[in-house]
């Protein structure tokens, strides 16, 4: 009898705990706070006091040679000087693995100076399938396959098909063919912070900065892991992009969401 009787008990609990996560579903519109997934952010950070070369790749613009002595470090801060043509320096991440994570929030200081007519630096994102910190012999793709170009566009000296003359570009790969582009007003020779944010789940890339916000469309990282690179690309010498604090977050769309429903 007492079995019985515990048995019954049993039965009751049961359907009371489902009955109270069909409620929170169906009719609050969310699950329960045990019952949701928390994603614990990636984060990592970075103030260029020196070079991370566990994280970075230093290369020459073109031959890809290492040129870690081509940096300048001051204050604290990360100096991409072009003092020979076509031979500055850039930065290449090592892949950086998604692992489930769907958003990529990339955040930096940074100061950007054309030095010519014709001025493209610029904030790249790659997607790859090797986590080698090499750089693939691949001449089309040597960094992997573009994914979203942020561009301090100066462009007076050189014909050049993208969109305007003197602004901030923000590129998906198929902007030419699909006008996947937006842009907004240059911000040369002063300190500011930006924002890149790709969603992988909704297919969307965001830049912020100083207020303003674009989007455009992408088809989403498909590969396991990213690059960032970082250049100060132009025709002669005499540009430079500094860098003075970054931070790379990975997390996941769910848990904005319910971050933004919570606050």
């Amino acid at each position: 009898m007492k079995n019985s009787k515990f048995k019954g008990i049993a039965i009751i609990l049961i359907a009371l705990v489902i009955c109270v996560v069909i409620m929170s579903v169906f009719v609050f519109g969310k699950p329960l706070k045990f019952m949701q997934k928390t994603y614990k952010p990636t984060i990592y950070k970075d103030n260029f006091s020196k070079l991370d070369k566990d994280f970075w790749y230093a290369g020459e613009w073109k031959t890809n040679e290492p040129a870690a002595e081509k940096l300048v470090f001051t204050s604290e801060a990360i100096s991409l000087a072009v003092t020979e043509e076509d031979k500055g320096p850039y930065l290449l991440s090592k892949p950086i693995a998604l692992n489930g994570h769907d958003l990529i929030k990339i955040k930096r200081r940074v100061m950007v100076h054309p030095g010519s007519d014709f001025f493209a630096g610029g904030l790249v994102i790659f997607q790859t399938s090797s986590s080698d910190m090499a750089i693939s012999e691949d001449e089309d793709k040597p960094y992997g396959s573009a994914v979203a170009l942020v561009e301090y566009a100066y462009d007076y000296g050189v014909n050049t098909e993208r969109p305007g003359e003197e602004n901030i570009r923000l590129l998906g790969p198929n902007w030419q063919e699909e006008e996947n582009y937006a842009l907004l007003p240059p911000i040369f020779d002063q300190w500011f912070v930006e924002e890149l944010i790709i969603d992988n789940a909704n297919k969307i890339i965001c830049y912020k900065v100083n207020g303003r916000e674009v989007e455009i469309s992408t088809f989403g990282i498909s590969e396991p892991y990213f690059r960032i690179m970082m250049h100060s690309y132009g025709a002669f010498t005499g540009h430079n992009v500094t860098i003075d604090d970054m931070e790379i977050v990975l997390t996941n769309t769910e848990m904005e969401t319910m971050e933004t429903t919570e606050e």
